[in-house]
């Protein structure tokens, strides 16, 4: 859904299949399922992602900054 990827950088279509009705939610389902090209196109261009951004190493460092800054003002 569009809330469920607030705060992260992934792209409908590219990352996940966007859906914000339970109506849409089964069709992009029945994409996913219909299309197994595209569904491991996606689950791999998604799991790039992740590795690359969302790792612990990338996280902890944007934390370190975070706090520095708020321990700085």
């Amino acid at each position: 859904t569009t809330i469920g990827m607030q705060g992260i950088t992934p792209k409908a279509g590219t990352h996940y299949l966007l859906a914000d009705t339970p109506h849409a939610f089964a069709d992009a389902i029945v994409v996913a399922l219909n299309n197994k090209p595209q569904a491991i196109a996606i689950s791999s261009a998604a799991a790039a992602l992740v590795s690359d951004k969302y790792n612990a190493a990338t996280l902890s460092t944007i934390l370190s900054r975070n706090v520095e800054a708020r321990l700085s003002r």
